[in-house]
């Protein structure tokens, strides 16, 4: 048997709370991965708490992504941190053109991990950001092996953000007694695992297959393959925001629905809170994480999400698509055909970019 135990986090300050409790117990170590941490009230409660457990001897690291998180490179928040114990690593360069660790400036760590004492880990599209409180997000704190497994993939990258090391770590294939893992994707070749296990989910699906995300703006590979698996029957249900925090790509989402909907993909539109979760629910198949369905998570960032043939974890995911759906504004062909002529113009013209999305 391989014992876990999960709990989800469907508001961002839930799991802000959750994830506070977990690291104010530690006891050995905090592991901390995160694209966006800044110093308002949010995350200088964090981080007053990494200070404070460093110095009561616990082992705490961060990793934060130099875009994400540019705000604290203005604030030595390193110095502050190196006085406590704690240690931190931005990852990346943030000037453009810069190569750090063969590395192109363009890709970003977006992961968004916890790990406390090897014990507790957490994931999801939470970050660290008041304004970003009450966000639709989902969040899973997982107890068991794949928190060691979390702790692996934190440490390998920890090496790569320092140098170090290379990205090495095997795909994980679900199967047997095996019910979790932890799957990263990263834009290095043979590395892109999480992405490879998603298409091929999504390609050999019977029943369903629901997709909950914050950007949507598919390579051309998955849009085929959802395309497909829609016309041979699979129901095909996709969960969006109603309105983006980046109008951008909210444009480009709605660029693919017309042919979406011609297929017979369901498309509904969240509101009135953000929509920044990332999940999916693929016959008895169930992810959660960090990786939205656009270029950027897809093809260039790093990425990590937990991923599960557990019937209790894919059947809580599957309740909260439902619970999400009945909520949301469902986007019917004759509807979408309606729309006003200059939204079809922004459509039209977001198109060639869509790749940088």
């Amino acid at each position: 048997m391989e014992p876990h135990a999960y709990k989800f986090f469907l508001r961002a300050k839930d799991a802000w709370d959750g994830a506070y409790a977990a690291c104010e117990g530690a006891k050995r170590s905090i592991l901390f991965e995160n694209f966006i941490l800044v110093d308002d009230s949010v995350g200088r409660r964090f981080i007053d708490l990494f200070k404070k457990k460093a110095r009561e001897g616990v082992k705490v690291r961060l990793l934060l992504d130099a875009v994400g998180s540019s705000e604290l490179l203005h604030l030595h928040l390193d110095n502050e941190l190196e006085r406590s114990g704690a240690e931190l690593v931005f990852f990346n360069s943030v000037i453009p053109g810069m190569l750090s660790h063969r590395t192109p400036w363009f890709f970003r760590d977006h992961r968004k991990l916890i790990v406390v004492d090897s014990e507790i880990a957490f994931t999801g599209g939470v970050c660290f950001q008041e304004h970003m409180a009450d966000w639709r997000e989902t969040t899973a704190r997982a107890e068991g092996p794949v928190a060691e497994e979390m702790e692996q993939a934190f440490d390998e990258m920890w090496e790569y953000a320092h140098k170090r090391g290379k990205l090495s770590r095997e795909r994980v294939r679900l199967g047997g007694a095996r019910k979790h893992a932890f799957l990263g994707n990263a834009p290095l070749p043979r590395r892109r695992h999480l992405y490879h296990e998603l298409l091929e989910r999504v390609r050999s699906a019977k029943e369903r297959i629901f997709l909950t995300t914050a950007y949507f703006a598919p390579n051309r590979r998955l849009l085929r393959a959802l395309l497909r698996a829609a016309r041979r029957g699979v129901t095909v249900r996709l969960l969006l925001p109603r309105t983006s925090d980046i109008m951008l790509i909210n444009i480009a989402s709605r660029s693919y629905f017309d042919r979406l909907l011609r297929a017979g993909v369901r498309i509904f539109l969240y509101g009135p809170e953000m929509l920044h979760a990332k999940a999916a629910v693929i016959d008895g198949f169930g992810t959660v994480g960090s990786m939205n369905l656009d270029h950027l998570s897809l093809q260039y960032n790093f990425e990590g999400n937990l991923v599960s043939s557990d019937d209790g974890f894919v059947g809580a995911l599957r309740r909260q698509f439902d619970g999400d759906s009945a909520e949301a504004e469902e986007v019917t062909l004759a509807k979408w055909r309606a729309r006003p002529w200059h939204d079809r113009l922004l459509e039209y013209a977001v198109r060639p970019v869509r790749f940088l999305l």
